[in-house]
């Protein structure tokens, strides 16, 4: 009876008991395995998934050389257009846009470009625009859309500094790669969540009747033809929907005309500064178009571009260029917002870019 439950009682056991008689030497063994587990899964869903946060992202451009490189914030992705300018040029350019950008983040985006492709850019494009030395447009925590790039190999140097200075929780980021990638889930839940209940709240309103909370609600302009509730007739070219346009848009970037933080200014020299360590690039600060919502107060924002003037005035190889404002920034019908071009503005900045750099020779 003993020696059949004895038996029976070994074959129980798994192959673990018993090949190792030593308790302690088989916990460190199953903490062992559960580490290669959770290693290859962590690294098998990092891979999988990467390819999908860089289509949102699509900084792995920096894997690639070009010969032109385009630096900047959302501002820069609805401004140009890579492939329509790969086209007319001949020239592949390098998109590296990060949402809301600030000059700090220009900066390590514009050291990564010098740093992996100084033997091939000719040309590094830095956004400047009129609102580039305010921090509340431009806030500081954008850098955590890039903390997906860290297990690639890329902004390693940047992001260690970042992670040095912010809460502990972050130094998770480096110990899974899957975790990376997490960067960006708050942001798209926060679209999602907008957009359903956004367009339930429009749908609402319409159904009682109740006045707009704002031209936003229904997107960058009215549907042609179409009427708001308690607002009446607003035909997308009436001028009734511009000025409504323009109330709405002067009330969003109204805080950051003519503000000029000295950081931020300090930051744009040295983007500017660290792009030209690269001897065979021509650097360019290219203020790019905001709709012009603001002429009464245009003496302010003379005085920024003044400022951008200045920098791009202390190195030969350094440029500034404000392309066609008569059009670019007059013509409110370009826009989907007041700061990012509809499709066919896009286009036609892409164009209008093209040629003023042929204009100044700048173009290798």
């Amino acid at each position: 009876m003993d020696q059949i439950s004895s038996t029976s009682s070994s074959e129980d056991r798994s192959w673990l008991d018993r090949g190792v008689a030593s308790p302690r030497l088989r916990w460190l063994l199953r903490l062992g395995l559960f580490g290669v587990l959770l290693w290859a899964c962590d690294y098998g869903c990092y891979s999988f998934s990467y390819r999908y946060f860089d289509k949102i992202n699509h900084l792995g451009a920096l894997e690639k050389p070009n010969p032109v490189w385009l630096v900047g914030s959302s501002h820069v992705f609805w401004g140009v257009e890579p492939e329509l300018f790969r086209s007319e040029t001949g020239l592949s350019l390098g998109m590296l846009s990060v949402p809301g950008a600030n000059n700090e983040l220009r900066g390590a985006l514009v050291r990564e470009v010098v740093e992996r492709h100084r033997a091939s850019a000719r040309l590094i494009i830095i956004e400047a625009d009129v609102f580039t030395y305010s921090s509340s447009r431009y806030p500081e925590g954008a850098w955590q859309l890039l903390i997906g790039y860290y297990h690639r190999g890329l902004f390693r140097d940047y992001l260690q500094r970042k992670f040095s200075e912010s809460e502990p929780y972050f130094q998770f980021y480096r110990a899974l790669r899957s975790y990376t990638l997490s960067s960006d889930f708050g942001y798209i839940g926060m679209r999602f969540w907008k957009l359903i209940f956004g367009d339930l709240s429009v749908a609402l309103r319409q159904l009682l009747q109740l006045p707009p909370e704002s031209l936003a609600d229904y997107g960058a302009a009215p549907p042609p033809g179409g009427t708001l509730p308690g607002v009446g007739s607003v035909e997308a070219d009436t001028p009734r929907a511009r000025d409504l346009r323009i109330q709405e848009w002067r009330t969003l970037y109204g805080d950051f005309v003519g503000k000029v933080e000295l950081l931020e200014l300090v930051q744009m020299d040295m983007a500017a500064r660290e792009a030209l360590r690269d001897p065979q690039a021509q650097v360019v600060l290219l203020e790019t178009p905001n709709a012009n919502c603001f002429p009464d107060r245009q003496r302010e924002l003379d005085a920024v571009r003044a400022i951008t003037r200045r920098i791009a005035s202390a190195n030969p190889r350094l440029h500034y260029l404000r392309i066609e404002p008569q059009i670019f920034e007059e013509d409110f019908s370009l826009y989907l917002d007041g700061s990012h071009l509809s499709p066919l503005g896009r286009a036609l900045y892409t164009r209008a870019l093209i040629r003023a750099l042929q204009r100044e020779s700048l173009l290798p």
